[in-house]
């Protein structure tokens, strides 16, 4: 699906991620493109949604930085990047997040803001730090549950996007190991 989806609208999500400055434009942007976000979403999962959530969080801090520099006296036609505007930003944007409708963002990112560090490291981190970060992010959440089927399908979202970002032998069997186990534990509730 997602390579049908690159050959109509042109999209790959490995290209859009590519540079922090095109994820932000495509993903988190005033103009952002709801093909991006798709294409995100659809080959990274659970994952690719979280970062596209983050990117959002990223370009509305960016926007209401301005803003609120202008409001302070300052000159408002300066640009900081897109690592020091969600720096500096991603608190303000998560402080009118209720306000534009993303209440989940702003709890996401109240505190730690395990959220920005996704976006941040999620080239770097392998399955098992994906799946820590995964478990902090929950229980920002409030689902912090750590029974075996909220275990399982979480190192299943970990294992999923690192399979699909990496696309190493090694990855997919981890990917496939998770699912095995996934399967093993629903089986039961399919069956009743």
């Amino acid at each position: 699906m997602a390579s049908e989806d690159a050959d109509e609208v042109g999209l790959r999500a490995e290209h859009v991620l590519a540079d922090g400055g095109t994820a932000l434009a495509l993903l988190g942007g005033a103009d952002a493109s709801p093909a991006a976000r798709a294409a995100v979403v659809q080959r990274f999962g659970r994952v690719g949604a979280l970062l596209v959530l983050g990117y959002e969080e990223r370009g509305r801090a960016q926007h209401l930085g301005p803003l609120n520099r202008s409001r302070n006296g300052s000159r408002n036609g300066s640009h900081n990047g897109s690592r020091n505007g969600s720096q500096n930003g991603s608190q303000n944007g998560s402080q009118n997040g209720s306000r534009n409708g993303h209440r989940d963002v702003e709890q996401l990112d109240d505190g730690k803001g395990h959220i920005e560090r996704l976006v941040r490291d999620f080239a770097d981190l392998d399955a098992l730090g994906l799946y820590r970060l995964l478990g902090e992010i929950d229980h920002d959440e409030g689902f912090g549950g750590d029974d075996d089927g909220v275990d399982a399908h979480r190192w299943l979202h970990a294992t999923y996007a690192v399979a699909a970002r990496d696309g190493t032998p090694g990855a997919h069997r981890a990917y496939m190991r998770a699912l095995d186990r996934v399967m093993r534990l629903v089986r039961p509730l399919v069956a009743s």
